[in-house]
């Protein structure tokens, strides 16, 4: 294994293994080869702590790459169509055995610009400063003795990278030197270094200062909070489900549950209000739908009613939904719940942050159509959420006797159908000998 790629596993394993820096499968990172010409870098879809060996990365020419942030004759193209040959492109440029299905990072002409080692994260409380209104001012105070690039929204994709290259020229002209951090506007961090062990530390460094901020501490004077009622939470779940097939047609598991964040927000002045305020970043938007659905009345009837003027809208249902004494409320699939757990749970965090620094600004409307509609989100949550194959995605089976003999072939044969699968047996040990075995099958 090249050196380089040993690099890229290691920092893509170490940064997505914390919860505080990555979120699901968001992040990317990139090492370029001791020669210059090749860079290995994550294959989008796939999360950073899964990365490994075999899987979960493309080795791309560096030449390619930088030549397509000089052909302006994409710039005239529209952007449905410029998106189209820049994934084409980019796949021209592996050099690799790797799968001619896994793409890599849409952002790899962005990286070939940058030093040798790059990771770009979308830490919780980052997502808190680049979306509020005082953040910029109070991150160029924090790192004043090593001053970081600022990149205002630009659309993601070949766009942000050209203006990427123009603002780290600029920022080299003034200092120097290129920048070590760079903050992106409603996007997230970007570090790069020469080697992986510097990159590691730019990223807790930087981290560590934004979360010893007062803005970013959690908790703080206590707040009276309405009591959590698991039986309500129940009832609340299922009302979301039905609602959802209601709308839709699609079967969900739901599933709900509380925490000190979720509480701690679900208490903050406001909270519904800055809960509805619009999408704070890709992530949500294409993971969650959007920011989590603040519900008073948890109704099916009404709650489909709800639904359904979103869908109309335009808008993507909401995957989360946050009930007062209810909790946090999740919606999707045996694959995708615990990623849009996380996704939520880091959006509250985010939210009440911006709140105290001069407030919230959520991707505007404009942006989040882009975002709804670029392709290469799509691909990436189509990535993320795959599962079993089959006739059966999304519903859910309930499979008695199923620790032997016929209960066990039909669960294991509903599984393999796309089914989830609750399994029920007198024998426990029996029936823990199923569900290990449905397990071994998942991807």
């Amino acid at each position: 294994m090249e050196a380089a790629l040993r690099e890229l596993i290691e920092i893509s394993n170490r940064s997505g293994a914390d919860p505080r820096l990555v979120q699901g499968g968001g992040g990317n990172t990139s090492v370029k080869s001791a020669d210059g010409k090749h860079m290995f870098i994550k294959a989008s879809g796939t999360a950073l702590k899964d990365m490994g060996p075999s899987r979960g990365w493309r080795r791309m020419r560096l030449e390619q790459l930088r030549g397509m942030l000089d052909d302006r004759e994409l710039l005239e193209l529209e952007p449905a169509a410029r998106d189209r040959i820049i994934v084409s492109r980019l796949l021209a440029a592996c050099q690799d055995d790797m799968p001619a299905a896994s793409r890599p990072s849409v952002e790899a002409h962005l990286h070939a610009l940058l030093d040798r080692v790059v990771i770009h994260l979308h830490p919780s409380v980052v997502n808190g400063f680049v979306n509020s209104r005082l953040g910029r001012a109070e991150i160029e105070k924090l790192f004043a003795d090593d001053p970081p690039l600022w990149v205002p929204y630009v659309d993601p994709g070949l766009l942000l990278a050209r203006k990427m290259a123009r603002l780290v020229e600029a920022h080299r002209r003034r200092w120097g030197k290129p920048p070590s951090a760079a903050f992106l506007e409603k996007h997230g961090l970007f570090v790069s270094a020469p080697d992986a062990r510097t990159a590691m530390g730019l990223v807790a460094r930087t981290v560590g200062r934004l979360e010893k901020h007062p803005a970013a501490r959690t908790g703080g004077r206590k707040r009276k909070t309405a009591g959590f009622d698991p039986v309500e939470a129940r009832r609340t779940a299922s009302a979301i489900r039905a609602a959802l097939f209601r709308v839709d047609g699609r079967y969900r598991l739901v599933r709900g549950g509380t925490s000190r964040l979720v509480e701690d927000f679900m208490a903050m002045p406001g909270a519904a209000r800055l809960s509805a305020a619009g999408p704070m970043s890709p992530d949500e938007l294409v993971y969650c739908g959007g920011a989590p659905l603040w519900l008073e009345n948890a109704g099916a009837e009404s709650l489909a009613r709800r639904l359904e003027a979103r869908k109309k809208a335009g808008l993507k249902l909401p995957a989360a939904f946050l009930a007062p004494g209810r909790g946090l409320i999740i919606a999707g699939d045996e694959r995708t719940l615990g990623t849009l757990r996380e996704v939520a749970e880091s959006s509250l965090y985010a939210r009440a942050c911006a709140s105290r620094l001069g407030g919230f600004r959520p991707l505007s409307r404009r942006e989040a159509a882009f975002i709804g509609a670029w392709e290469s989100e799509s691909y990436r949550m189509q990535m993320a959420g795959q599962r079993f194959g089959g006739d059966l995605p999304d519903r859910i089976a309930v499979v008695s006797g199923a620790g032997s003999g016929l209960g066990r072939a039909i669960a294991v044969g509903l599984a393999r159908a796309g089914a989830a699968v609750a399994l029920a047996d007198i024998d426990l040990e029996a029936a823990a000998e199923s569900a290990n075995l449905i397990l071994s099958e998942l991807p």
